[in-house]
């Protein structure tokens, strides 16, 4: 075979790009004849066209280079052994690990605590491991320490990812072993870390667990093991490099009808069934197989599913009633799409309704679902295509309730049109950065995570939603205007770093939990006049407020309205409660009215240093640090204080006015200050006396103590007398 005839060999296996860095790479190669053929059909399957970009995309050529030519020799080399006498505990202690075996479902959830709720292993979830697979965790001693938070950009072998290792080889008689990332699925292939390498951790470990697992009456083959890293790709148990769609709990689902499950490769005649995202859909029987069919597939038996499946009862063979699943599936057709001639459409009539419009799945040319039409729904259970992340286009028009963890991964979804739906529940749509736009007029009720980490939503109208769950809309970059006017509660985290919303107005909303609104700073005006209730770090960071008024807000939580420079005016008429750091950082308020305020907690309005003067007649207790930094401060009015922490006011010098007469626990300076103020009060009054008189007749003093004349040395001796005549006096000055 010539060089031209083995490349275009190459070329029909692999596709164009891939022959063209065949040319490029092995030019020596390419004149022995048929080696490199050989060598490509040895640890390449051809399940799929598009390795070459693969390689070109990620800058792999010299190393898909060195893997070729390490193969030259012998094609079929086995790389020196490693071995070990020490057991697994033994060899992981030595490089800084402790390795713990888990032999029920107990054991496996204790080991939860490590892994970030988002990346939690499938092994926590799907229950019954430990009865399929021998599973192990290997824990770093500092594990618990590491902040998932400082590392931004995860890399599968990165210091976090390796820090705890999940272990497991399948209880089958050639098993293969998995090494789970702690990323879980945040990173490209998490269950082969060091690519499957046990001796990459410690040399010796595969030797070591070998002798182990064969104690128990398994054999351990190491043909799953990645020695080229290529995304998107995982080596079989023929040590062949397969493209994969997606992962779903240590199975690896494939174009080509391909599920590779640890060591064993299953594959599907194309005329028998249809392997589809996580999928195996058998055209014959007209169902989605389960592990009734398949002993060894753990099949996603998600709300998917469901639309095609129904429980029944029937009778076994000895009489007794059991239940039984059976497809509602009555027709099907297969056919090419002929707008776009590489996708195929799934037509699906349910039982009954041959003659009906039918369910429409499309398929692009890697089996994966990237439109869906389904009409018969009403409702939508959890876990709705949770794994698919190309679908681009549906249609459920009839949809009236959402489950949770609907389409939970999807990044390919722009458009969503739920005309009739009601109730949405947790995650909808989360992760999904594309959407740019969603209609949902009936909508009156979401859960947690709703369209959370969108990029390119620019606008929001459910203009009957009602109940709002956690992080509604959290991290929406450019979200811009939203529109919810009959909202009456919502959950923590709302619109949290959206930087782009100006303006917000909910009239009917009652509560609001934590972190609303947090570090959006462009927000300049809110109106929620009947907000009762708000929990911490509301509109924290937002710096645009020039106004804060919320007339019906009653109880406030911490870090009020925090880091807010700008705000000139706080109007709180009902508000009995407010929370540590209530406007901590505000400069240029001036005038403070709280006029149902009993209850103030630690740092309010501290760093403020405009306030000149703040009236709170009805505040009993006061935490520590109020308002440190303010040295403007003039007028006190609290006339019911009495339970006072430290440092009141501490750099406030000029206060004129004190109004604190019933202190009873406050520090001796504070009250030593109340005391001076007064006593510089009184004095100012009676040295104004003379000149107020000039106002008042002796006729009208006299009247005020009912008596039919009162001299000054009598006034000057009660303060009772004296404070109504000020209070006379100044009423006919003005």
């Amino acid at each position: 075979m010539s060089a031209n005839e083995e490349l275009n060999s190459i070329k029909k296996k692999y596709g164009e790009s891939f022959m063209h860095v065949c040319r490029e790479l092995f030019p020596t190669m390419l004149e022995d004849d048929g080696m490199l053929s050989s060598i490509l059909h040895d640890y390449f399957s051809t399940n799929n066209r598009e390795l070459g970009e693969t390689i070109i995309k990620h800058g792999l050529e010299e190393k898909l280079k060195d893997f070729v030519y390490s193969k030259v020799n012998s094609k079929h080399e086995r790389v020196d052994k490693v071995t070990s006498d020490k057991d697994p505990y033994e060899l992981l202690s030595e490089v800084g690990y402790q390795l713990f075996e888990c032999h029920n479902e107990e054991e496996i959830q204790a080991f939860r605590k490590y892994y970030d709720p988002k990346e939690e292993l499938c092994t926590f979830s799907q229950g019954g491991r430990a009865e399929r697979a021998f599973v192990f965790f290997a824990v770093r001693k500092d594990a618990l320490e590491l902040d998932r938070k400082k590392f931004k950009n995860p890399q599968r072998e990165d210091k976090y990812s390796v820090s705890v290792l999940g272990i497991q080889f399948k209880k089958e008689a050639r098993t293969s072993v998995s090494i789970k990332s702690r990323y879980n699925h945040t990173v490209e292939n998490p269950d082969a870390t060091y690519g499957n390498d046990l001796d990459k951790i410690v040399p010796g470990l595969a030797d070591s667990f070998s002798r182990l697992i064969a104690s128990r009456g398994y054999y351990y083959t190491d043909a799953n093991i990645e020695k080229l890293q290529i995304p998107g790709y995982v080596v079989g148990g023929d040590k062949k490099y397969y493209k994969y769609n997606l992962e779903t709990d240590g199975m690896y689902f494939c174009p080509g009808n391909i599920v590779i499950d640890g060591s064993k490769i299953h594959e599907y005649p194309k005329d028998q069934a249809i392997v589809m995202d996580n999928y195996i859909f058998d055209i014959h029987q007209r169902k989605f197989l389960s592990r009734e069919d398949e002993p060894w597939y753990f099949g996603i038996r998600d709300s998917f599913v469901d639309h095609f499946e129904k429980e029944c009862l029937v009778k076994d063979e000895n009489g007794n009633q059991k239940v039984k699943t059976e497809t509602t599936i009555g027709k099907i057709h297969v056919s090419k799409n002929f707008q776009k001639k590489e996708n195929r459409i799934i037509k699906i009539w349910p039982k009954g309704k041959e003659k009906d419009d039918p369910i429409i799945i499309e398929l692009n040319k890697d089996n994966q679902i990237v439109g869906y039409r389904n009409k018969y729904l009403t409702e939508v259970g959890r876990r709705f295509m949770e794994n698919n992340t190309t679908l681009e286009w549906i249609d459920l028009p009839n949809v009236e309730k959402i489950g949770d963890k609907f389409l939970a991964k999807n990044n390919s979804l722009k458009s969503i049109s739920l005309p009739k739906v009601t109730s949405i529940g947790s995650d909808f749509l989360s992760s999904n950065q594309v959407l740019e736009e969603i209609l949902a007029p009936e909508l009156r009720f979401v859960e947690n995570n709703f369209l959370a980490d969108n990029r390119e939503l620019r606008k929001v109208s459910f203009k009957n939603l009602e109940t709002i769950g956690d992080q509604f809309l959290m991290n929406n970059r450019e979200l811009k205007i939203v529109e919810i006017p009959r909202v009456l509660r919502i959950g923590n985290y709302a619109f949290t770093h959206n930087k782009m919303i100006s303006e917000l107005s909910c009239p009917r909303v009652k509560e609001i939990g934590r972190g609303f609104m947090e570090s959006n700073e462009l927000m300049h005006r809110i109106y929620m006049p009947d907000l009762e209730k708000v929990g911490s770090s509301f509109c924290y960071s937002n710096t645009q407020m020039e106004e804060i008024d919320f007339p019906s807000l009653v109880k406030i939580s911490s870090h009020f309205f925090a880091n807010n420079e700008i705000a000139k005016r706080i109007s709180l008429l009902k508000a009995k409660v407010l929370g540590d750091c209530f406007m901590q950082n505000n400069l240029y308020a001036e005038v403070i009215d709280l006029p149902e305020v009993t209850d103030i907690k630690s740092l309010f309005m501290c760093t403020n240093v405009i306030a000149r003067e703040i009236n709170a007649p009805k505040v009993e207790n006061i935490g520590e640090g109020f308002m440190l930094s303010n040295t403007q401060m003039k007028v006190v009015n609290m006339q019911s204080a009495k339970n006072v922490a430290g440092r009141f006011l501490p750099e406030a010098r000029e206060i004129e006015v004190m109004n604190m007469p019933k202190l009873k626990n406050a520090p001796h300076d504070l009250k030593r200050r109340v005391t001076e103020t007064k006593k510089k009060e009184f004095t100012t009054v009676i040295n104004t006396i003379p000149m107020l008189f000039s106002k008042v007749s002796s006729k009208d003093i006299a009247e005020l103590d009912k008596k039919s004349e009162i001299s000054r040395t009598e006034v000057r001796m009660s303060k009772n007398i004296l404070k109504k005549i000020v209070e006379l006096c100044q009423s006919k000055t003005r």
